[in-house]
């Protein structure tokens, strides 16, 4: 299951309180094995992460969330969110990819769904007198990248459909998107632009690190900038929380008669005794 929207993370995110650090990391993550890490995943990942300065790498280091802003090169606004945890890349991953945690904060529903991929309607409910925005991504495991890493680099990246309405409206027309009338679909913007990727990458002492990175044009009369400060202000709460989940729930969760959750390797993740 994909992690809620970034957008629906923009539409919360003035309102969230800031989420204390937690202890830094063990001593087995220094700075050296931190940039190795980097920059092997860098080399081989479909979306490779912003190179890091020594400063940054050292917030990092810390137990802090790094938020960066990263303007591109076709006038864009790519966010990406960092956290270095003491919570293995399992439960990162499951505190993601579980379908029992979702946040309910957009109208979600699937167009497809097969192993390691799937294709995602949603729709962001906006205050007037916005107008709703709505769209489709394509969503997959990067299953090559984590088997020939040896499952140390894990990517889940996606992309915006460009014909998602299309795609959607039958889903709509059925009635498979609770409480979406079709002249409510109708009346929604589609976005422009929704493409990133969450990262898991393993890391000594069982830490690892993850990454929410995010570039959306959301259109209309919303300033692309404004967007872009909102998503990066909902980062701490958005990363801190799938971090508290990972170590408070997924444990004791996640057990033998839970429906098995795929690894972004293709194979079950393993139950927890």
């Amino acid at each position: 299951m994909l992690l809620c929207s970034i957008l629906c993370t923009a539409a919360h995110a003035l309102g969230s309180d800031a989420v204390p650090p937690l202890p830094a990391p063990s001593a087995a993550v220094t700075d050296a094995v931190l940039t190795d890490t980097l920059r092997r995943f860098n080399a081989v990942a479909r979306t490779p992460l912003p190179e890091l300065s020594i400063h940054q790498r050292s917030i990092l280091l810390k137990g802090a969330v790094l938020k960066l802003l990263v303007p591109q090169t076709d006038g864009t606004l790519r966010v990406v969110g960092l956290i270095l945890t003491d919570q293995p890349q399992r439960n990162m991953w499951l505190s993601t990819q579980d379908p029992h945690f979702t946040s309910g904060e957009a109208t979600e529903a699937p167009i497809y769904r097969t192993p390691n991929r799937a294709g995602w309607y949603a729709l962001l409910d906006l205050p007037r007198p916005f107008k709703d925005r709505h769209w489709v991504i394509e969503v997959w495991d990067n299953v090559a990248l984590a088997r020939s890493s040896g499952g140390e680099f894990w990517e889940h990246p996606w992309t915006l459909d460009p014909n998602g309405v299309d795609a959607a409206r039958p889903l709509v027309e059925r009635g498979e998107v609770p409480g979406l009338s079709l002249a409510a679909f109708d009346d929604a913007l589609y976005t422009p632009v929704n493409h990133g990727a969450l990262v898991f990458l393993t890391l000594p002492g069982d830490h690892s690190l993850m990454a929410y990175d995010v570039t959306s044009v959301i259109g209309g009369n919303i300033p692309d900038r404004l967007v872009a400060e909102f998503v990066r202000a909902g980062m701490e709460r958005s990363l801190r929380e799938v971090e508290a989940r990972a170590r408070m729930v997924v444990p004791g969760h996640y057990r033998g008669d839970h429906e098995p959750v795929l690894g972004a390797d293709g194979e079950a993740v393993p139950h927890f005794p």
